[in-house]
């Protein structure tokens, strides 16, 4: 992953006290470097102290000497003139400990950002409110690390002789969620920074905050979203899509950048269409662009072809296809965090990036949660209902299942989801639903796929501007009815949009026919278990898991060494009748990392795998990858819910679900 790399520590290679190889942070930085084009630097390196970064051309690093300290911004500030006048205010807030000043500050800004300041053997480092550009944490040894890659994480922990162990309760919510909760990682020892928070090393740290462990970073929190209030419920529909229009359109025009052309992500749903309109009526100049695998679906082409042919954008339609080639690669680069079904997706960025170099590449991430009703069908009357609500909606496999694989108490994954849920600051158990929806599988699981794309583009979507995401989760529901909201801003944008087809639901979203269909889909929402049934009945291809089961079994040998449960992995693989494609899919990806942690803690292989070393990688996600899904919004994504499963590979813009 492209970004920044920091090692804090009396460990650090260059101390006097290192007691590791002087050469393990540019050995683990030059472990990042994965692709061809790729360079690393070590950018600062003193006693006890390290910053290196990851680049490619075009990538958006930028360095500054402050009176503070050095100063890192890795991303944009897309709301400021002058990113080095931000950079030396927040390295005097940060010298200052002025709390307050950075909460401010990052409250007031537009940006996907990760900033550090390094200041003699202190570092500080601080990110957006949505995580944007996610970054990992933990202790090694004497030092202390934060990277934007897990891979640097392992191959320091590795060169210093210190493996990092699975985090098995992490693998068991990944297996039953799709991704871990919280801050957890798949790997026991390396958290995630969580988003809004400020991140301290060294002599940097503060007694006041509390330490996340015996020795290593600080953590701050300096935003929290709280979802309890509806303030913009005083205004219609009119006024809230006027303002929201506007809003969308300021976002577009500050991730419009000179410096790199712009690709808008087409599918056939309505966010990236809100997106491609408020382009087009801003008179930026972008091109459009939809993937399809095995052919695709002449509905969901036609849709975005229809939304480019309505906006005159030039469009491009890529077909892409899986490859063991690229199923390591993305084993290797987001280490489990993005499940090994969406390793086509890397062919598409492949193509992309040869044909445009590096892009702006902008999606409709993030509308299937501003611009539609996430509380759920039926108020939950506990806590505790909530939680049961939160696993029937959401979970991909049985968290019995999931526990016997991972090895550890299925109560053990329903209390961590209460522990979560219970950590939200909302009173209503209803927000407090939206808060889960929002974090965990918005920062948790979208996020994720969506920095996957910038290993090859830099990804933006405006709905992640705070001030339009603030501004429409403070919309009434009712107004997000049925679309209500989005075809109000459409028609702020062009209204024959409206009208265009919606191949989710088979009609355009201004007519009775979608309407009557939403409605069903409404009423089965409250009732997960059954929805799940039906939609699989009616959307299910009936793909055997081929390829990954067979995956599944190669690793097999490694995984009681890896701390899971080889005979519980067995029994998914006997009644493959009872799981779905797309749950082989996410257990393939933990096994193929299973094997990955124990090849890199030890130096044999079992001799029963030995004749299939590669077959966790080449196999997993190979028979029908990646599938269609819908998601709350409708918009299609590259992802599939076990409950979203659709009939045949179609197209697809590269939407974050990943």
């Amino acid at each position: 992953m492209p970004g920044l790399s920091v090692a804090c520590g009396d460990a650090v290679g260059g101390s006097d006290d290192s007691s590791g190889d002087e050469h393990a942070f540019e050995d683990a930085l030059d472990a990042t470097a994965v692709l061809d084009h790729y360079a690393t630097t070590i950018d600062l390196e003193g006693d006890g102290v390290a910053v290196g970064s990851t680049e490619y051309d075009g990538y958006p690093i930028r360095r500054a000497e402050t009176e503070h300290g050095t100063a890192f911004l890795e991303g944009e500030l897309y709301d400021v003139e002058d990113p080095d006048a931000h950079l030396e205010r927040v390295a005097a807030m940060i010298a200052d400990d002025d709390l307050e000043g950075l909460r401010a500050w990052v409250g007031a800004r537009d940006g996907d950002y990760l900033l550090a300041v390094a200041d003699g053997d202190a570092v500080a480092m601080l990110n957006d409110p949505f995580g944007r550009l996610p970054a990992y944490t933990a202790t090694i040894g004497g030092a202390t690390v934060c990277s934007r890659e897990l891979g640097f994480v392992r191959a320091l922990a590795s060169g210093r002789d210190d493996p990092l162990e699975l985090d098995r309760l992490a693998l068991a919510q990944l297996l039953s969620f799709g991704y871990p909760l919280g801050n957890r990682t798949p790997f026991a020892e390396v958290r995630t920074v969580p988003p809004g928070s400020l991140v301290r090393f060294g002599d940097a740290t503060d007694s006041a905050c509390e330490s996340t462990a015996d020795a290593g970073p600080r953590i701050e929190s300096l935003y929290e979203h709280d979802f309890d209030d509806c303030t913009n419920d005083d205004r219609d529909v009119e006024t809230n899509a006027d303002e929201l229009a506007d809003r969308i359109a300021t976002a577009c025009q500050r991730r419009a950048s000179p410096d790199r052309p712009t690709v808008v992500s087409l599918s056939g749903g309505l966010d990236s269409r809100i997106a491609a309109a408020a382009y087009d009526a801003s008179d930026l100049p972008a091109t459009a662009t939809t993937f399809q695998r095995g052919g695709g679906s002449d509905a969901e082409v036609g849709a975005a072809g229809a939304v480019a042919k309505r906006l005159g954008l030039d469009w491009r339609v890529y077909d892409v296809e899986s490859s063991p080639e690229r199923r390591r690669t993305l084993l290797e680069t987001k280490q489990g965090t993005n499940y090994l079904g969406m390793a086509f997706i890397l062919d598409f960025f492949e193509q992309l990036r040869n044909r445009h170099g590096t892009a702006t590449y902008v999606t409709g991430d993030g509308g299937d949660k501003v611009l539609v009703d996430l509380e759920p069908a039926t108020t939950p009357g506990s806590e505790s209902e909530l939680v049961d609500h939160a696993i029937a909606a959401n979970s991909r496999l049985s968290l019995e299942t999931a526990a016997d694989v991972a090895n550890v108490d299925a109560d053990a994954i329903r209390a961590s989801v209460a522990q979560r849920i219970g950590s939200y600051p909302e009173s209503d158990l209803a927000r407090r639903y939206v808060h889960f929806l929002v974090r965990e599988r918005g920062v948790n699981f979208l996020v994720q796929g969506e920095d996957r794309n910038r290993y090859y583009a830099w990804s933006v979507s405006p709905f992640y501007a705070l001030p339009v995401f603030e501004y429409a989760m403070n919309c009434p529901d009712d107004q997000k009815a049925y679309r209500g909201l989005v075809a109000a801003i459409l028609e702020r944008f062009d209204p024959g949009l409206v009208d265009l087809p919606y191949p989710n639901y088979g009609a355009p979203i201004s007519t009775r026919r979608y309407r009557a269909k939403q409605f069903v889909y409404d009423a089965l929402e409250r009732y997960p278990a059954i929805r799940g049934r039906v939609v699989d009945l009616v959307t299910g291809d009936g793909a055997t898991p081929g390829l990954a089961t067979e995956a599944i079994r190669g690793d097999l040998p490694w995984l009681d060494r890896a701390g899971l449960s080889a005979a519980a992995t067995a029994g998914v693989l006997e009644s493959p009748e009872a799981h779905s494609r797309i749950q082989f899919q996410y257990l393939s990806t933990v096994t193929a990392l299973a094997r990955a942690v124990v090849t890199d803690a030890e130096s044999e292989s079992p001799p029963e795998a030995a004749a299939t070393p590669a077959t966790s990688v080449q196999g997993a996600g190979a028979e029908g990858a990646g599938g269609h899904s819908t998601t709350s919004d409708g918009d299609r994504m590259p992802d599939a819910d076990p409950a979203d499963e659709q009939p045949t590979p179609g197209p697809r813009s590269a939407r974050a679900e990943r």
